[in-house]
């Protein structure tokens, strides 16, 4: 006879959700299928006092509860002050209250998702979310809102959702003042947002909001959060508010009543945010014309009547500049469809192998794209309204907008390039004609996307951007940092100095709300690594002649030609060598894809195969730290015979001794320090005669190598060309 399994007497909170066996009462937490699942938040459930709802009704607004977020395995919970339980707000209800039984409303409870800031600090959240957050993502009524807020109506009340209002406090944390945070009990923006989001997500997902509408408008907002540990978050948050939106049936169509008006918005937000998300992680799309049809109806100022006249935080002229320009938005959403569908097709990381015809047929799509994005910014006439007197507000979104634009234009760029690149013989005498038309579309694209980065930074706005701008500042970082390295004089590197910096604050105030910024940190500080390296031995070696041995005014002629010969810029460097550069773009573009930096494997061949010579390129952060320096990768080259011939890399004119070694060292830099004044110089000999200068990052950021004297550039196996420096003082290179 088969002896009865034994039944725990008791299961975890998530256990008893999905209604499986738990062994946490037996074994201790977390239980077996939360340790397999990575849950580290498994605890008993626990028991509502039997008064618990009438205690929670009976709580005065100024008492204040101090309901916790978590609840350790040990059984105790952080407190938080000035928080009080949903019921004290006459305007939320909780439509779960009655669905969910006991044990998932204690869990609930525990973890804080039933608690709210007290009213002394909570309308700072929700005026935060009206500033900077609805402007983009309009799921709201905010005139609506805010009746329903102050209880205005007492003839017909009208409740705001708990879930719902959990998100927008959420989403609204990281513009709320550090002292009001403070004040609510968190240490910081960063504990703020992570605590609110994982009240948000847990209402979500025990499924105490069952209404698909505000499902959707949720899982909408929900979309701006993402962590080195989900780097997919926002696209999975994306995923399900389709799903809803598609459970409700609500794809946008001709309707007069408001609830059509309301669905329209939220239908707009979502391909808003799906077009912000694809352009900026390099994603495929979620929403392509498959799922809408091109006509489909626009906004109207008709749907934003009642709203711009009643808005609490911006006058209406303010708000109908906002809406115009939301107006755009919508339209270049729109007109995206296409480019993103077809450069996301393969992450915009490779092209497929086409005949000559197919290859023809993508370059005048390419075409056809370009023009139709510049026939967006020839209508809208954008550009132009930054010439005028608008509100801060209306500049900022402007700029959003026009970030989108021209990030479409560089990825098309990639993208095109990468598909020059990869059929050349199909390009036949028309190569340099296509790569220079290409590259010039690139520099006017990035060049504007830069200057959008400046003015973030400059105008005292890099406080108040979004985690998003994270994704669309990081190619044009590299590129600066480039720049700088190829400075042909001292002037131009103090120009392209301070450029850097201002793109480096805005991730160092990025840091302070948004504790993915480290993950992204840390890959951009690999990628930097990888545009020095490139940098200093594609863009400025490959075309050098062999080293003069003569003297005096010879030597100082041939390092005149030498040096007008080299690079002086990134753009330069994309001219004369398209495969080095894009060996950068696309480990850039494949960092954010995926989430995590490149393999070495995993970018197309036609990356790691750099003419003139071909070279099987080892990415740095492949390298283990403990391998040897000495040792040399080989390079690749492709023969007409049996295989491939490896031999050594040596640059042209060399010897042995000047050979280049790819096998990468791992760069161990400084955290970020925006105010660190260490910086090292690398000056060319014989600059003094013509005033130019070459720069090694000199960076006030966390990527400058402020102890280089004890690292090693594994491209250079002559540790002889390397002085015994001192930080500060120069080293010669050449």
């Amino acid at each position: 006879m088969l002896k009865r399994t034994r039944r725990a007497p008791k299961a975890c909170s998530w256990c008893h959700h999905r209604k499986v066996r738990c062994d946490a009462s037996l074994r201790g937490c977390p239980c077996t299928r939360c340790r397999q699942d990575g849950r580290p938040d498994c605890i008993l459930r626990g028991k509502l006092p039997r008064n618990f709802h009438g205690f929670a009704v009976t709580q005065n607004l100024d008492s204040e509860v101090e309901t916790g977020p978590s609840l350790p395995s040990s059984g105790s919970r952080t407190l938080y002050p000035r928080h009080v339980v949903y019921s004290a707000y006459p305007f939320l209800e909780f439509h779960g209250e009655k669905a969910l039984d006991q044990d998932d409303m204690a869990y609930l409870a525990a973890k804080g998702c039933l608690s709210l800031p007290d009213k002394t600090v909570i309308e700072e959240f929700v005026k935060a979310y009206f500033l900077h957050i609805h402007p983009a993502m309009p799921i709201a009524d905010e005139a609506e809102f805010w009746e329903i807020f102050y209880m205005r109506d007492e003839k017909t009340p009208r409740r705001l959702s708990l879930f719902l209002f959990q998100v927008i406090l959420f989403a609204s944390a990281p513009y709320v003042a550090l002292e009001v945070l403070q004040k609510c009990g968190f240490d910081d923006r960063r504990s703020a947002r992570n605590t609110l989001y994982q009240r948000a997500k847990l209402l979500f997902h025990l499924k105490a909001e069952d209404r698909p509408f505000i499902q959707a408008q949720g899982a909408v907002l929900l979309t701006l959060h993402t962590t080195a540990d989900e780097p997919q978050a926002g696209s999975l948050w994306l995923a399900r508010a389709i799903q809803a939106v598609m459970v409700l049936g609500c794809k946008p169509a001709p309707s007069e009543d408001t609830q059509g008006a309301m669905k329209k918005r939220l239908w707009w937000s979502i391909i808003l945010r799906d077009r912000s998300l694809c352009l900026g992680l390099r994603r495929r799309p979620q929403v392509t014309s498959i799922d809408f049809s091109m006509d489909v109806e626009p906004l109207e100022e008709e749907d934003f009547t009642e709203e711009i006249d009643n808005s609490q935080v911006y006058d209406p002229r303010t708000k109908r500049l906002l809406f115009k320009a939301l107006q755009e938005q919508c339209r270049l959403a729109v007109l995206l469809t296409e480019m993103v569908s077809f450069v996301f097709a393969s992450h915009g990381l490779s092209t497929p192998r086409l005949s000559c015809e197919e290859f023809r047929e993508s370059l005048a799509r390419v075409s056809r794209i370009k023009a139709t994005l510049k026939q967006w910014e020839t209508c809208s006439n954008m550009s132009t309204w930054m010439k005028e007197d608008l509100p801060e507000a209306v500049n900022l979104f402007v700029n959003f907008t026009l970030m989108y634009y021209h990030t479409a234009r560089i990825d098309l760029a990639h993208y095109e390039a990468l598909l020059v690149e990869n059929h050349i013989i199909w390009s036949g005498s028309n190569y340099i004609s296509q790569l220079v038309e290409t590259g010039t579309a690139l520099h006017d694209a990035m060049d504007h996307l830069m200057s959008i980065m400046e003015y973030f930074s400059r105008e005292g706005q890099a406080q108040n951007l979004p985690l998003s701008v994270l994704a669309y500042v990081s190619m044009p970082l590299v590129l600066t940092a480039i720049d700088l390295k190829l400075s042909p004089s001292s002037v131009e590197m103090a120009s392209r100095r301070r450029r850097l910096d201002a793109l480096g604050e805005i991730i160092r105030h990025s840091g302070r709300a948004y504790d993915v910024t480290d993950f992204i940190s840390n890959g951009t500080n690999h990628l930097l690594h990888l545009a020095y390296l490139t940098s200093q031995h594609f863009f400025r070696c490959w075309d050098r002649d062999t080293p003069s041995t003569a003297a005096g005014s010879e030597a100082i002629a041939a390092r005149h030609r030498e040096r007008s010969q080299r690079a002086n810029g990134w753009y330069d460097a994309f001219l004369r060598c398209p495969r080095a550069y894009l060996l950068i773009s696309t480990s850039v573009d494949y960092s954010f894809s995926v989430g995590r930096l490149p393999t070495d494997n995993a970018l197309p061949e036609l990356v790691r195969c750099i003419p003139p010579i071909g070279i099987g390129i080892r990415l740095p952060w492949t390298v283990d730290v403990g391998e040897r320096v000495s040792d040399r990768i080989q390079a690749v080259t492709p023969s007409s015979g049996d295989g491939e011939i490896a031999r050594l890399l040596t640059l042209p004119g060399s010897t042995d001794h000047d050979s280049v070694n790819l096998d990468y060292l791992y760069l161990d830099v400084p955290s970020m320090d925006s105010t660190s004044s260490t910086t090292m110089h690398l000056v060319d000999k014989g600059a003094e005669e013509d005033g130019s200068v070459d720069s090694d990052f000199v960076v006030n950021a966390q990527w400058q190598l402020d102890y280089a004297a004890q690292t090693f550039d594994p491209w250079i196996t002559s540790v002889d060309e390397y002085s015994s420096p001192i930080l500060g003082e120069a080293i010669a290179l050449d």
